[in-house]
C-alpha cells in the first residue's frame, strides 16, 4: 500500500519485499546533492508511515549506494547522510 501512495510525491522507484524496501533514483552528476536529498526526504516519509503502522525502520542498517565510474563517484558531494539522527553506511 505504501508505494502506490506515495511513489509519486517522492518521485523516486520503489521495490518492497518481504521486510526490505528499496528507494532509488537516477541522475547526473551535478544533480546528486539534490538527489540525495529527495531520497532523504522519502525515507523519512516511510519512516512516518512505518509508526503510524507500529513498525519501525532500523536506520542503523539503512544504507546508501551511488553507482557510476570512478571518475564521476568522485565528483558526487560526500556529505555525511543521516536517517534519524543515524549516519547512513555508504
Amino acid at each position: 500500500m505504501w508505494p502506490r501512495l506515495h511513489s509519486s510525491t517522492c518521485r523516486v522507484a520503489i521495490h518492497s519485499y518481504a521486510d526490505d524496501t528499496q528507494l532509488y533514483t537516477s541522475c547526473s552528476v551535478a544533480d546528486g546533492l539534490t538527489s540525495a536529498s529527495q531520497l532523504l526526504r522519502c525515507i523519512s516519509d516511510v519512516a512516518d508511515w512505518m509508526a503510524s503502522n507500529r513498525l519501525k525502520l532500523n536506520a542503523e542498517k539503512t544504507q546508501f549506494i551511488w553507482l557510476g565510474s570512478p571518475y564521476h563517484n568522485e565528483s558526487v558531494c560526500h556529505l555525511p547522510l543521516f536517517v534519524g539522527g543515524t549516519t547512513v553506511s555508504r
